[in-house]
């Protein structure tokens, strides 16, 4: 009797150790997924691999964009690399409302200035602003140690349906050129002209798909010895979301 009992407390504390264990386990996994350093891979690794993606942007450039106020959305399928844009930029001179079309290495526009027909050119050409470049082949330049160690220090917080990381020093110069040259239509050597003295940085990832939802990013630059404030803000609303995009009229 007393080697039955013996063996009844041994299988009650085994199943125990392994209930332990097993919810140490389920802990680690639900931490390791719902940190950081997860959200932030799995955001990368995701935009490598989708066939399509939507998005807006908004940004300012001067005090409540007294300079320039541009915003806009887009439509992007990956490959064969076919893309539609709408964009609204307000000068101090007049406002200017775009469209630009993309297919290939061929990109059209049309605007006021074209007299509403659609032309083909440069992008540069077109007068739009916030157009971002060819962010895949910028994402593999990435160094993910790099970028794991400014995570690291990143401030962490919850708003509500997304996770906030933010910063005003994570990242160094070279690392923010390269998130700027992601956004703004500028060469590297423009980029570096901007001169930027200081930064704050906002990256909000939503819970749900753990993928990067919005980036809000403001910053300080220096250009002719005059303070120029920056502000960019980009929302991604989809992702594998285009199946096409009609090719516009006008446009063989």
């Amino acid at each position: 009797m007393v080697s039955t009992n013996v063996n009844k407390d041994s299988k009650k504390r085994l199943i125990i150790i392994l209930a332990v264990i097993v919810l140490i386990l389920a802990a680690g996994i639900f931490m390791a997924l719902n940190s950081r350093y997860f959200y932030i891979y799995n955001s990368i690794n995701t935009l490598q691999k989708v066939s399509s993606y939507s998005g807006s942007f908004d940004i300012e450039i001067g005090e409540d964009g007294s300079f320039i106020k541009s915003a806009g959305t887009g439509e992007i399928i990956v490959d064969p690399g076919e893309s539609y844009f709408t964009v609204e930029t307000k000068t101090a001179l007049f406002p200017l409302k775009i469209e630009i079309y993309t297919r290939g290495e061929d990109t059209y526009f049309r605007s006021v200035l074209t007299s509403d027909q659609w032309i083909m050119g440069n992008l540069e050409d077109s007068g739009a602003i916030g157009i971002t470049g060819d962010y895949k082949e910028k994402l593999k330049a990435l160094e993910m140690m790099d970028i794991y160690k400014a995570v690291s220090i990143m401030d962490k917080s919850d708003e509500g349906d997304y996770m906030l990381l933010s910063t005003n020093d994570a990242f160094t110069v070279e690392q923010l050129e390269m998130l700027l040259s992601g956004v703004l239509p500028l060469s590297p050597e423009e980029i570096k002209k901007l001169n930027i003295k200081a930064y704050d940085f906002k990256f909000y990832f939503d819970r749900k798909t753990k993928i990067i939802h919005t980036i809000h990013m403001e910053f300080q630059s220096e250009i002719d010895k005059a303070p120029v404030p920056f502000e960019i803000k980009v929302i991604l609303t989809g992702y594998n979301n285009i199946p096409n995009i009609e090719t516009p009229q006008g446009i063989k």
